[in-house]
């Protein structure tokens, strides 16, 4: 390397970087659903090993199977504690903020959520899913076309 380069022998290098895409890192959560909201709340899922702290009046008036569960006949809706088997905690806690309006989704879990949506039967969650593939997802047209079509998103 030339000694024009050089100051006392070092290089500096200046770098303008910009950030595009992160992959690896697990997503920050908006809302907490741990033991700290069990004074607003009236029922615990429990999904694998975590337990989520929620209202039952709330998730029944978000999906229609949540209401059939935790506010009909089943034994479900006079336990305390109700498990929910074949879920990913990560993926639920997501879907549980996107019920309780936060914006949560993203490129990284926006099939998940929507996969959650169509097995809890909850139009907002559809709706905001539908919202973020047509308004900001930058999946490719046949990836959000797929989406649509698996997890019945109709206005995709």
């Amino acid at each position: 390397m030339g000694k024009e380069y050089l100051v006392d022998g070092n290089l500096t290098v200046e770098i303008d970087l910009t950030i595009i895409e992160m992959v690896g890192f697990e997503k920050r959560k908006i809302r907490k659903f741990d033991e700290s909201q069990k004074d607003v709340s009236d029922v615990i899922l429990v999904v694998k090993d975590t337990k989520f702290y929620v209202s039952k009046m709330y998730l029944a008036s978000q999906s229609t199977l949540f209401k059939t569960l935790l506010l009909g006949r089943f034994s479900e809706s006079t336990q305390s504690e109700v498990t929910l088997n074949g879920i990913d905690p990560n993926d639920f806690h997501y879907f549980l903020e996107v019920l309780y309006g936060e914006s949560a989704i993203d490129d990284s879990n926006v099939e998940d959520i929507a996969l959650l949506a169509d097995m809890y039967d909850a139009p907002t969650a559809i709706r905001k899913c539908e919202e973020f593939l047509l308004e900001k997802s930058k999946k490719t047209l046949k990836k959000k076309l797929e989406i649509a079509t698996r997890y019945h998103l109709k206005n995709v």
